[in-house]
């Protein structure tokens, strides 16, 4: 996501967020504008990992090495990128022609889509989901399954959701959705080891 549009949806300043990418503020951004960023921002990083990075409360245990605001960012954007490459390679192995497409930022679409010819197209929705620890929310699952709602899939679209984290990923499988009807997967990919180690249907369009 570009800064302008996560300034939009957040309403903090896009020379705010610049200075807090770059490292050039030097002061923490106040509870309020962490609250502002974890509600907004399509990462698993939780208020408590910013208020850490902040300062504002002490990490679990004193020799455990709190990240920069600037650092977790970093580190995401590294861990999408090569979620993002293992997606890619994953579709060029095992189909034969296939177009990868970028959709307008929306809050509720997905990272890419991915257009399949396998006797008939099918149409791959891709929602990448980089996390840097296990401090996933309960509510972030549910925040997936209603943007696939959103988008009113038919029966050759599948909505793909992709995640580095194995906790993440057997939780979803726990609490698989219930009122959708669509194609909904999920993906595990291992990142040290460059492929998709599981993936899962948990429900179809019929």
């Amino acid at each position: 996501m570009k800064l302008k549009e996560f300034s939009k949806l957040t309403g903090v300043s896009t020379g705010y967020l610049s200075g807090l990418k770059t490292g050039s503020i030097k002061n923490p951004p106040s509870p309020d504008i962490i609250s502002k960023i974890v509600n907004e921002s399509e990462e698993r990083i939780t208020y408590r990992d910013l208020m850490e990075a902040a300062g504002y409360i002490t990490g679990i245990s004193e020799d455990k090495p709190i990240m920069s605001i600037t650092e977790s960012m970093i580190k995401l954007e590294n861990k999408r990128k090569a979620i993002n490459q293992i997606v890619f390679d994953f579709f060029y192995q095992n189909f034969d022609e296939i177009t990868i497409k970028k959709p307008k930022f929306n809050f509720f679409r997905p990272n890419m889509v991915i257009y399949v010819e396998d006797n008939e197209k099918i149409k791959c929705y891709i929602d990448i989901k980089p996390m840097i620890n296990d401090n996933n929310r309960n509510s972030t699952f549910l925040i997936i399954y209603g943007k696939c709602a959103f988008l009113e899939l038919n029966k050759n679209d599948y909505y793909i959701s992709v995640t580095n984290n194995e906790i993440f990923y057997n939780k979803m499988k726990k609490y698989p959705p219930k009122s959708i009807k669509a194609n909904f997967l999920i993906m595990l990919v291992d990142i040290d080891k460059e492929k998709v180690v599981q993936t899962d249907i948990l429900s179809s369009f019929n």
